[in-house]
Protein backbone atom coordinates (compact mmCIF):
# COMPACT_ATOMS: atom_id res chain seq x y z
CA UNK A 1 0.00 0.00 0.00
CA UNK A 2 1.31 3.46 -0.85
CA UNK A 3 2.15 5.96 1.90
CA UNK A 4 0.05 8.58 0.10
CA UNK A 5 -2.92 6.23 0.01
CA UNK A 6 -2.67 5.65 3.72
CA UNK A 7 -2.61 9.42 4.35
CA UNK A 8 -5.77 9.85 2.30
CA UNK A 9 -7.50 7.05 4.22
CA UNK A 10 -6.49 8.55 7.57
CA UNK A 11 -7.61 12.03 6.49
CA UNK A 12 -10.96 10.63 5.35
CA UNK A 13 -11.47 8.77 8.62
CA UNK A 14 -10.45 11.85 10.62
CA UNK A 15 -12.96 13.98 8.71
CA UNK A 16 -15.69 11.44 9.38
CA UNK A 17 -14.77 11.43 13.07
CA UNK A 18 -14.90 15.27 13.20
CA UNK A 19 -18.41 15.16 11.82
CA UNK A 20 -19.26 12.29 14.20
CA UNK A 21 -20.11 9.97 11.32
CA UNK A 22 -19.65 6.27 11.83
CA UNK A 23 -19.67 3.98 8.82
CA UNK A 24 -20.95 0.45 9.05
CA UNK A 25 -18.56 -2.32 8.08
CA UNK A 26 -20.43 -2.68 4.79
CA UNK A 27 -20.07 1.06 4.09
CA UNK A 28 -16.37 0.89 4.97
CA UNK A 29 -15.93 -2.02 2.56
CA UNK A 30 -17.80 -0.14 -0.17
CA UNK A 31 -15.71 2.97 0.40
CA UNK A 32 -12.50 0.93 0.39
CA UNK A 33 -13.52 -0.76 -2.88
CA UNK A 34 -14.38 2.60 -4.45
CA UNK A 35 -11.10 4.09 -3.24
CA UNK A 36 -9.06 1.20 -4.67
CA UNK A 37 -10.84 1.39 -8.04
CA UNK A 38 -10.36 5.15 -8.20
CA UNK A 39 -6.71 4.80 -7.25
CA UNK A 40 -6.22 2.21 -10.02
CA UNK A 41 -7.83 4.55 -12.56
CA UNK A 42 -5.55 7.36 -11.42
CA UNK A 43 -2.48 5.14 -11.74
CA UNK A 44 -3.58 4.13 -15.23
CA UNK A 45 -3.91 7.80 -16.21
CA UNK A 46 -0.48 8.56 -14.80
CA UNK A 47 1.00 5.61 -16.70
CA UNK A 48 -0.72 6.73 -19.90
CA UNK A 49 0.59 10.29 -19.46
CA UNK A 50 4.10 9.00 -18.75
CA UNK A 51 4.02 6.78 -21.85
CA UNK A 52 2.74 9.63 -24.03
CA UNK A 53 5.37 11.97 -22.62
CA UNK A 54 8.13 9.46 -23.45
CA UNK A 55 6.76 9.06 -26.99
CA UNK A 56 6.73 12.83 -27.46
CA UNK A 57 10.27 13.15 -26.12
CA UNK A 58 11.39 10.40 -28.49
CA UNK A 59 9.63 11.81 -31.56
CA UNK A 60 10.48 15.51 -31.22
CA UNK A 61 14.18 15.11 -32.04
CA UNK A 62 13.26 12.89 -34.99
CA UNK A 63 10.81 15.49 -36.31
CA UNK A 64 13.30 18.32 -35.81
CA UNK A 65 15.92 16.34 -37.70
CA UNK A 66 13.49 15.70 -40.55
CA UNK A 67 12.57 19.38 -40.62
CA UNK A 68 16.24 20.36 -40.86
CA UNK A 69 16.82 17.82 -43.63
CA UNK A 70 13.84 19.26 -45.52
CA UNK A 71 15.22 22.78 -45.17
CA UNK A 72 18.65 21.64 -46.34
CA UNK A 73 17.12 19.79 -49.30
CA UNK A 74 15.13 22.85 -50.33
CA UNK A 75 18.23 25.05 -50.04
CA UNK A 76 20.12 22.60 -52.28
CA UNK A 77 17.31 22.77 -54.84
CA UNK A 78 17.51 26.56 -54.77
CA UNK A 79 21.23 26.41 -55.51
CA UNK A 80 20.72 24.19 -58.55
CA UNK A 81 17.96 26.32 -60.11
CA UNK A 82 17.33 23.72 -62.78
CA UNK A 83 14.95 24.75 -65.59
CA UNK A 84 13.36 21.31 -65.45
CA UNK A 85 12.78 21.54 -61.72
CA UNK A 86 9.03 21.70 -61.05
CA UNK A 87 9.49 23.50 -57.73
CA UNK A 88 10.12 27.17 -58.36
CA UNK A 89 12.67 29.25 -56.52
CA UNK A 90 9.92 31.36 -54.94
CA UNK A 91 8.10 28.24 -53.74
CA UNK A 92 11.25 26.74 -52.21
CA UNK A 93 12.12 29.98 -50.46
CA UNK A 94 8.58 30.34 -49.12
CA UNK A 95 8.69 26.79 -47.73
CA UNK A 96 12.05 27.42 -46.09
CA UNK A 97 10.89 30.69 -44.56
CA UNK A 98 7.64 29.15 -43.38
CA UNK A 99 9.33 26.13 -41.79
CA UNK A 100 12.06 28.19 -40.13
CA UNK A 101 9.64 30.81 -38.81
CA UNK A 102 7.14 28.29 -37.48
CA UNK A 103 9.86 26.13 -35.92
CA UNK A 104 11.28 29.10 -34.03
CA UNK A 105 7.79 29.86 -32.69
CA UNK A 106 7.14 26.17 -31.85
CA UNK A 107 4.31 25.99 -34.35
CA UNK A 108 3.53 23.48 -37.04
CA UNK A 109 4.41 24.76 -40.50
CA UNK A 110 1.26 25.65 -42.38
CA UNK A 111 0.39 24.45 -45.83
CA UNK A 112 -0.32 27.93 -47.11
CA UNK A 113 -0.91 28.41 -50.80
CA UNK A 114 2.03 30.15 -52.40
CA UNK A 115 1.27 32.71 -55.05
Amino acid sequence: MLAGSEKIRKAYKAELAKQKITLSLKQQDEWEEYFNEYQTECRNFVNQITTTDKEINTNIPILLNLMQRLINGLKQMLKKKSKNNRITEKYCQKLIDDIENKTVNNETPSSQKIT
